[in-house]
């Protein structure tokens, strides 16, 4: 069963309907070729998953019937990634990624760090 994600606007429980608009009703008409009656599941971007059979297809929307809700209990755990900019002579130069680390880490205590964008090195402020 392929699963869609959808904004929370467009589901209506008191109707339990649902409507996929924007790429994905390409998506599911030309590429999928689903056809009334198949079913998808539908996530809201937050802690509910819908099981839902397809009614009506054009080229605007997916119209769909809500079969089964479920509530789904996701576990939370902290992004290991860090992004930030690093800021050379007053402008930002460049975006880095990559694991967090402790701030005093003495392997990088008094090492230049070194610009890619210039042939000469800075050192860490």
């Amino acid at each position: 069963m392929d699963r869609f994600f959808v904004d929370k606007n467009n589901i209506n429980l008191e109707n339990n309907t649902c409507v996929i608009v924007g790429e994905d009703v390409k998506h599911i008409s030309k590429v999928l070729r689903c056809k009334i009656g198949e079913k998808l599941e539908i996530c809201d971007n937050d802690n509910s998953e819908y099981i839902c059979e397809i009614t009506e297809i054009n080229k605007e929307q997916v119209d769909l019937d809500i079969i089964e809700k479920r509530e789904i209990k996701r576990a939370t755990r902290a992004n290991p990634f860090v992004v930030s900019m690093r800021k050379i002579s007053g402008f930002a130069q460049g975006l880095r990624i990559g694991h967090s680390r402790p701030i005093s880490d003495s392997r990088q205590q008094g090492k230049p760090e070194i610009c890619h964008y210039h042939d000469k090195c800075h050192e860490r402020r």
